[in-house]
Formats: C-alpha cells, structure tokens, sequence
C-alpha cells in the first residue's frame, strides 16, 4: 500500500511540473490578405511586430508565417524598441533562416529564447536583392494568448540601408500573422498547484504509514 502511495505522489508531482509550465504567449491567426515583401530591389523592405509578455519567456518559439516564391534568406531579431536610434545594444537575440518552401508557410525565426516579461519587437529583413519572400498579413485577426498583441509596422529604406531594427517605421493596415509559445512558464496555474499540494499531502501520508508499519519504531 506505502509503495502505491509513493508511486500516486510522485505521478502527481510530474502532473504539476508538466501541466503548469508553458503557455501561448501571443499568436495571431487568420486569412491571409497580404502582407509587406522583405528584401532590397530596389528598397529595403522590413517588417515588424510589437508584443509584451505579461511573464518571463523560456525556451520560448517565435514562429511566423510566410509567403515564399524563391528561396531568401531573412535575417530575424528580438528588440526592445524599433526605430531610429535603435543599437545593437536593443537586441535581444537575431538569427537568419532559409525558407524553402514556396507558398504559405510557418516559420521558426529564432532559435528558443529566454527572456523577462516585457514588451519586445520581432523585426524581419531579407538579405536578397528581391521582395520575394512576403510576411502574410491578415484583415480578420484571431488573437488569443496570456499576452498582448500591440501592432504591426514597416518600413521601406533607401540605401545606404540601415540596420534593420533602426528603420523608420509606420503602422501596417493588416495584422502580421506570428506566434510566440514559452515552453515553460514562471507561474504554474491554478490547477497545477492543486495538483501539487495532492502530491505533498499523499507523500505525508506514505510517511505516516511507514512510520506506523510494524517493526519500525515511532518517535
């Protein structure tokens, strides 16, 4: 019966950790209408989303949705503010990736990051000489998430080109279509919390009971 008990506990600890950790940051869904192109012929062109994280993001996955004719490579970064003045001191994280599937298609554009709650910007720029890569937009917004979406923006730049983050940037009519999911959550749920007081209250009771098994002494 004490090993039973010890077994129940130790599932309902492990249901609390995986239960209460990860959220939907932000995402934004829905058809899509458009959406600036990303590249350099003859303008640079660049595209940004404003979101805040009301907790701290770990491990979290930004993901976007692109439209694609032709392979280019998009340089990505993470900021806490866009705009002329904007440094590489703003960055948070950057990357590039390839997308290489034509048409419509989600893309991971950082690796997982880790971050405090706050207010960020993601910001995308192709390096190719051509607008064929689009981030799809959509006029009919679902947002959903524990977040909040605030905006999106772009900017178009003549040369000598600017970095990317520092473009001057107006607001977009459509509803640039992303992502941002933490895989873990700095506050567990109310649910899982139950759990876990259930787990504490059953390996109590395994101890009371070993205590008490005959042949063991109680002090």
């Amino acid at each position: 019966m004490s090993c039973s008990i010890w077994k129940f506990a130790a599932a309902l600890l492990a249901a609390s950790y995986i239960s209460g950790y990860g959220a939907t940051i932000v995402s934004v869904t829905g058809s899509v209408t458009g959406g600036p192109g990303l590249g350099t012929a003859p303008r640079q062109q660049i595209g940004a989303v404003a979101f805040s994280a009301p907790v701290p993001l770990v491990n979290a996955d930004i993901e976007v949705t692109l439209n694609v004719l032709s392979a280019e490579t998009i340089t990505a970064w993470l900021t806490n503010q866009i705009g002329p003045g904007t440094t590489a001191a703003n960055v948070i994280a950057s990357d590039t990736f390839s997308p290489g599937t034509l048409g419509d298609s989600q893309y991971a554009a950082l690796p997982p990051i880790s971050a405090a709650a706050g207010t960020y910007y993601l910001v995308l720029a192709a390096v190719g000489a051509s607008n064929e890569v689009g981030w799809d937009s959509t006029d009919t917004p679902v947002i959903t998430g524990i977040g909040t979406y605030i905006s999106s923006q772009s900017a178009s730049e003549t040369a000598p080109f600017p970095f990317g983050p520092a473009g001057d940037f107006t607001p977009e009519a459509q509803t640039l279509l992303f992502q941002v999911s933490s895989s873990t959550t700095a506050v567990p749920e109310p649910a899982p919390d139950g759990m876990f007081a259930a787990a504490l209250i059953a390996l109590a009771a395994a101890r009371r009971r070993r205590r008490r098994a005959p042949g063991v002494p109680s002090f």
